[in-house]
């Protein structure tokens, strides 16, 4: 059963002032760091009947405190991560992969980069109907859910230097 969903917001660059201050708001969130490229706040929030409206209400809560939110990512993991998080090896899950029965196949990679990715929701939802079991009792939303989000977070009014990054991308 999902007890907790994984979220990563994908955001501007975060100093050590407001990185302060999301803790001292008493928000548990890890903050990645990629460069100057790249700023992601993670962080697990319960599951519920409405996984969208919960994270709109957080990422409500996020820009209250003064970062600036672009996106929502979706959570991906290729086969090492898989095995990390299940707690199995890796020729374990690559057995998974390889050998899934036609009734129950392995969900479809989302993506490839050096080597095919999964989207950890329909890993994770795979998990609970083959091996009867889930890991660790949390999943991420689904890339439906993730569009949903990103559409309705893009539809209100964006900070100067996120409509700015998102015209950029576009052109």
């Amino acid at each position: 059963m999902i007890e907790y969903l994984d979220l990563t917001f994908i955001v501007d660059p975060i100093d050590e002032v407001l990185e302060a201050s999301l803790f001292e708001a008493g928000l548990e969130v890890g903050i990645a760091r990629f460069g100057a490229a790249l700023t992601m706040v993670e962080t697990t929030i319960p599951a519920s009947d409405n996984p969208v409206a919960d994270a709109v209400a957080l990422a409500d809560n996020l820009q209250g405190l003064g970062v600036n939110l672009l996106r929502l990512d979706l959570d991906l993991v290729n086969q090492n991560a898989i095995a990390a998080r299940c707690g199995v090896t890796r020729a374990a899950v690559s057995k998974w992969v390889n050998c899934s029965t036609l009734a129950q196949p392995f969900p479809r990679p989302y993506t490839a980069i050096t080597g095919p990715v999964w989207a950890w929701c329909d890993v994770s939802q795979w998990l609970g109907r083959t091996v009867n079991r889930s890991f660790d009792g949390s999943s991420s939303l689904t890339s439906a859910q993730v569009a949903e989000f990103n559409s309705r977070w893009a539809g209100r009014s964006q900070p100067e230097s996120a409509t700015a990054l998102l015209g950029a991308a576009a052109v």
